[in-house]
């Protein structure tokens, strides 16, 4: 099941992921949102089981996005709302 929002400040009443916000995962092009949950559930999963704070450095790319708009077989995993591209603070304690 996919959550659609034309602006990722539509998301916030009920936002029901307490460790990632809508604004973080929103597209960076053009502030709307698209989330699919079960994607959504399995990171939210992983970062309970990794148990450290878990960024996020892209979500959802709309399909104008320049990163999207560039593949060569067209838009991907992001603007469908099922990729993320995570970052973790010092995952090894250097």
């Amino acid at each position: 099941m996919k959550r659609k929002y034309n602006h990722w400040t539509d998301a916030l009443p009920g936002w029901p992921w307490k460790k990632f916000s809508p604004r973080e995962l929103r597209c960076q092009h053009c502030d709307m949102l698209v989330v699919d949950v079960d994607a959504l559930n399995a990171l939210s999963e992983a970062r309970l089981i990794y148990g450290k704070p878990v960024g996020i450095a892209s979500g959802y790319r709309c399909p104008e996005h320049p990163i999207e708009a560039a593949k060569r077989n067209g838009p991907g995993a992001h603007s469908r709302g099922t990729a993320f591209d995570i970052r973790v603070a010092d995952p090894y304690g250097w």
